[in-house]
């Protein structure tokens, strides 16, 4: 596990340096425009990601043998890593050192499996639900090919990457196209399925653990897929969207 920290902590403090620099370098001057975008890199490249990470870290250290915290863990990973974001061009491989390729397969399984990750995390927490220990293969139905596309994604982008290839680049758009309907559908899952279960939670704490979960998901996943969406439909990257739109969202988050 320490490997693991030490490991995610370098790439997000060399991620969030360059962001800064790139930031720094196209904005010389300090400008109102200047201050908005360095308060979006702050909290999508530094306070977000970070946040995540230590707070996965912790709960995994403290409960090292509950497979719900490692699920956390790997929730909050992914999840830090999409709000840093990813270029279709990973920016790590204009890195000059061999590392380059392992940060390259980090970001891309870690970004790339937020989906399976959101999804396994609603089956389990707080508890397994009564169906679930009855049937307990029927998760899998749903689960196993999140878990095959997700991964696809993630190596072919991957691959994309490291080799200069039209068939590569071209099979990565494609999945991509699968993976982004993946990742709605796994949200509305994770959504749907704790929404069940606390319906038919009995249990007070039960019930508090999973307003709070739900709460706090959907005060933050329903405004990030709201401008991913919109910009999609109009064709444009999300952080060129209008700063009166993007600065509510990241202090949210």
């Amino acid at each position: 596990m320490a490997v693991l920290f030490i490991g995610a902590v370098a790439f997000q403090i060399a991620m969030s340096a360059t962001s800064f620099q790139e930031t720094w370098t196209y904005a010389p001057h300090l400008s109102s425009g200047t201050l908005t975008a360095w308060a979006l890199l702050f909290f999508a490249h530094v306070l977000a990601p970070f946040a995540c990470l230590f707070l996965g870290f912790y709960v995994a250290t403290v409960r090292i043998w509950d497979r719900r915290a490692w699920l956390l863990l790997a929730v909050l990973l992914s999840f830090g890593l999409a709000a840093d974001g990813a270029n279709t061009r990973d920016e790590v491989m204009a890195w000059h050192t061999s590392f380059k390729h392992l940060a390259l397969a980090f970001r891309s399984t870690g970004v790339y499996t937020f989906p399976f990750w959101l999804a396994a995390f609603a089956i389990y927490f707080p508890e397994q639900a009564e169906w679930e220990q009855r049937h307990p293969v029927w998760k899998w139905l749903f689960l196993a090919p999140m878990a095959a596309l997700t991964g696809l994604m993630s190596l072919v982008r991957t691959a994309a990457n490291e080799v200069n290839s039209p068939r590569l680049v071209h099979a990565r758009d494609i999945v991509s196209r699968y993976w982004t309907v993946a990742f709605y559908i796994c949200v509305l899952f994770f959504l749907l399925v704790l929404s069940l279960k606390l319906a038919l939670a009995k249990a007070p704490d039960y019930r508090r653990r999973l307003r709070v979960l739900l709460f706090g998901i959907a005060l933050t996943l329903v405004p990030l897929s709201g401008l991913d969406l919109l910009s999609r439909f109009l064709n444009i990257e999300e952080d060129k969207l209008p700063s009166w739109l993007l600065v509510p969202v990241f202090p949210v988050i």
